[in-house]
């Protein structure tokens, strides 16, 4: 069950990473990146990241969706845990 904990624990920072990269990539989505293109004759075109929502959007609720279910192994792992414990250590 410690390694349900482990694996579900670094799950959790796995999934928090992805939430995190992905906010920030849609949170730059219209920020300007250093210009593209620049020539004495013309002004410079600032560079846009390419970043599609309609797939930052649905890895944003898989990250989130990660998340949750990782917490829902150690929710189960230490019931689990706890039910173990109970069948050793009867009560008074």
């Amino acid at each position: 069950m410690v390694d349900a904990i482990s694996a579900a624990t670094s799950g959790l920072a796995a999934a928090s990473n992805w939430m995190d990269r992905t906010a920030a990539t849609i949170a730059n989505a219209l920020t300007p990146g250093p210009p593209a293109v620049s020539s004495p004759a013309a002004a410079p075109i600032a560079a846009y990241p390419n970043v599609d929502l309609a797939v930052e959007m649905p890895n944003l609720l898989m990250a989130a969706a990660s998340y949750e279910l990782n917490l829902a192994v150690i929710d189960r792992a230490q019931s689990t845990y706890r039910a173990a414990l109970d069948l050793v250590q009867p009560g008074p």
